[in-house]
């Protein structure tokens, strides 16, 4: 019996492994996509990513009992990575304003009292955030004070004050994380799963600084003299190139990096929706299969360009999916946990 199930397993990995090779090799020598494996640039950029992964691989490996080394080890060859391609600045700042997001959202939350909702995923806090960013960004504008400059102003102020209050949860949140226990059984292919899916994901950062697209030129990268040229989003601009001149909703999102010295900024913030995409993926295979065939799951997501590629332009489409996937994961705990509460987050998602 073991032998019958051996050899159909042989039979199988053969199987795959010619209907791959034989895909590969139409794709390389017999479709478009042949001139850019010619290119010697692809190979160098291949060969990077692979040492990357190599590297990322073996530090999570090495350093998954101690998970605040594993976080430090792991978070400075990420940095090391952005340096290198001259995005080093944009994503720190990305990630500091998605913690400003996420405090913002939970402040939000407590106030509508929903704290089970936010302990069960901080991906609630993020679209809480985000709702209370445009509604802070709408209440300027009707005061004549909604401008870029204006809003970055108010945002670190208000940054500063989530800071100082919610010090004491933040503390917390770092001791939680500390604590995390990864099974010594899972290590290996923890490591090489999670350092494959941030391979992916450094990809797009790689390809984040090189060019413009042209969709994000026109519907998402526009100037802050056509998205708040007086004193908010609700100033009167004539049309423009017969495109719509009202901001939408990943510009108003995004409103405070209008009019700086780089785009990389508006970028590194739909990196971070992918990011959270491929999070929400998690989550939901979690809430019905291993944590093993979850971090599968994730990992096809991370190399289909249909989705990932999406985190390289400025439009909102990868916004969008992003709310979409989170009231899917809401709707899941609500139908498993039987909790209606978790309908405001659907609500939130589809507004």
């Amino acid at each position: 019996m073991d032998k019958r199930i051996t050899g159909r397993t042989i039979c199988k990995s053969l199987l795959a492994a010619i209907f791959i090779g034989f895909s590969v090799y139409l794709m390389m020598f017999r479709s478009a996509l042949k001139w850019t494996f010619e290119q010697k640039e692809y190979w160098f950029a291949a060969g990077e990513l692979c040492i990357v992964f190599v590297i990322l691989a073996y530090i999570l490996h090495k350093t998954s009992h101690n998970i605040r080394l594993c976080l430090c080890a792991s978070g400075c060859t990420i940095l090391v990575f952005c340096y290198l391609h001259a995005y080093f600045y944009a994503f720190l700042i990305g990630s500091i304003y998605m913690v400003f997001l996420y405090l913002l959202g939970r402040t939000i939350g407590q106030c509508m009292g929903l704290r089970d909702v936010q302990n069960a995923s901080g991906l609630f806090n993020i679209v809480f955030g985000m709702a209370g960013e445009m509604l802070i960004v709408s209440a300027l504008s009707l005061v004549k004070m909604g401008t870029s400059h204006q809003v970055r102003i108010a945002f670190i102020i208000l940054f500063a004050a989530l800071l100082l209050l919610d010090r004491k949860y933040i503390r917390t949140l770092g001791h939680r994380i500390a604590n995390i226990r990864l099974q010594n059984n899972n290590r290996k292919i923890y490591s090489i799963l999670v350092a494959a899916i941030i391979t992916m994901v450094l990809l797009q950062i790689g390809r984040a600084n090189i060019s413009l697209d042209y969709d994000s030129v026109w519907y998402g990268l526009r100037s802050e003299y056509m998205l708040a040229p007086y004193g908010g989003i609700y100033d009167k601009v004539t049309s423009a190139g017969l495109v719509y001149t009202y901001g939408k909703g990943i510009e108003t999102v995004c409103l405070p990096f209008a009019g700086l010295t780089s785009y990389g900024f508006i970028y590194s913030v739909n990196i971070f929706f992918a990011i959270g995409i491929l999070v929400c993926i998690f989550k939901i295979c979690r809430s019905y299969v291993s944590t093993t065939k979850s971090l599968y799951a994730v990992l096809a997501v991370s190399v289909t360009p249909g989705v990932m590629n999406m985190a390289v332009t400025a439009k909102s489409d990868i916004a969008t999916t992003f709310l979409e996937l989170v009231a899917v994961y809401a709707a899941v705990r609500a139908i498993r946990h039987e909790d209606e509460l978790f309908g405001v987050a659907i609500g939130a998602c589809m507004k």
